[in-house]
């Protein structure tokens, strides 16, 4: 099953649907995939050279460019996203689908955390740091939940208004499971020392055993996720 993709000026490629339904498919996927996407990268080029060449174009004719500014910003957004999907390809990680993930670490090149600052009558909250959807390689691990200062003063009703102010990253990535082999801690470090996924994080079924260690990649407004390790406890069967 394939669909076409046409591009003005470069030549038709064609979209793989690839299936497996065992361990040997799943090889022959991985390398088919491979291929699909040393082309995907090639083309998206070819389509931000074209956007930078009308940028260049417009601007020297003093049109409005802001549309084109972010054409190719996207399109260069693209790029990097497809050249971490093929880097972790290569490093042997299956794309899964994109599931509900809890993030235990965040890539970013910020040396602080976003200033935020909440205010509430009860308990606010700060929402977790985001990743920065950068380039294969750059920037740090950190843990998405930051260090927080909190205080309260009173209004001019006399109602007590609480607050919290975010400070500084924690020193530490909260791996959610004390209880994990050295197997499964391991392979979640090697993920992260290859700075390709943008968030890593645990999905845990239903029945909260059985966790599986996923890293997510995002960028052009696509996301892909991919599975880096999990374990089955087969006590649970006893």
């Amino acid at each position: 099953m394939e669909t076409a993709l046409a591009i003005p000026g470069i030549a038709q490629e064609t979209e793989p649907v690839l299936y497996a339904f065992n361990a040997e498919d799943m090889r022959t996927a991985q390398v088919k995939l491979l291929q699909w996407l040393d082309r995907k990268i090639v083309t998206e080029r070819a389509q931000a050279k074209e956007f930078a060449e009308n940028l260049e174009i417009a601007r020297r004719s003093k049109w409005r460019v802001s549309l084109l500014e972010r054409q190719l910003e996207k399109a260069k957004n693209r790029i990097k996203f497809f050249l971490k999907f093929r880097a972790a390809v290569q490093a042997g990680y299956q794309p899964i689908p994109d599931l509900f993930m809890h993030n235990f670490a965040v890539r970013t090149k910020r040396l602080k955390p976003i200033a935020q600052t909440r205010e509430d009558k009860w308990f606010p909250s700060i929402p977790n740091e985001p990743a920065q959807h950068l380039p294969a390689g750059e920037g740090e691990n950190r843990n998405p939940s930051q260090l927080v200062k909190k205080g309260e003063y009173k209004n001019e009703k006399g109602e007590i208004i609480r607050w919290v102010q975010t400070t500084k990253y924690q020193d530490w990535l909260d791996f959610p499971f004390a209880l994990a082999g050295t197997a499964l801690l391991t392979e979640t470090q090697r993920a992260l020392q290859l700075k390709v996924f943008d968030e890593v994080g645990s999905i845990t079924p239903r029945s909260k055993g059985d966790p599986i260690i996923a890293g997510r990649i995002s960028g052009g407004g696509l996301t892909a996720m991919f599975l880096i390790a999990w374990f089955l406890d087969l006590k649970e069967y006893r």
